[in-house]
């Protein structure tokens, strides 16, 4: 029973972050529009996939990783990473 709301609780988890990594990546594809702004384009077209990935990355981690303690290095790592990269724009 225990490891059945494990299960669910990971799903409950992955669901959401697999709908906003398929965003991240209409994002993506939306920033090779035409330009309103010049180089305004760029941005999103560096921090899309870096959302996404990072998103991809953390459900990957909450699906197939064996322990908590795995889990929560992803969830940190992903989230040190994203936070550097938008820091730079």
């Amino acid at each position: 029973m225990k490891e059945a709301m494990w299960m669910a609780l990971r799903l409950g988890a992955a669901i959401p972050l697999l709908a906003f990594a398929g965003f991240c990546g209409f994002g993506f594809l939306a920033s090779w529009e035409p330009e309103v702004v010049p180089g305004m384009n760029a941005i999103f077209r560096v921090l899309y996939p870096v959302i996404g990935m990072t998103c991809l990355a953390v459900v990957g981690a909450i699906l197939f990783g064996r322990t908590r303690k795995a889990l929560y290095a992803t969830v940190g790592l992903a989230g040190i990473w994203t936070a550097g990269v938008v820091w730079c724009f």
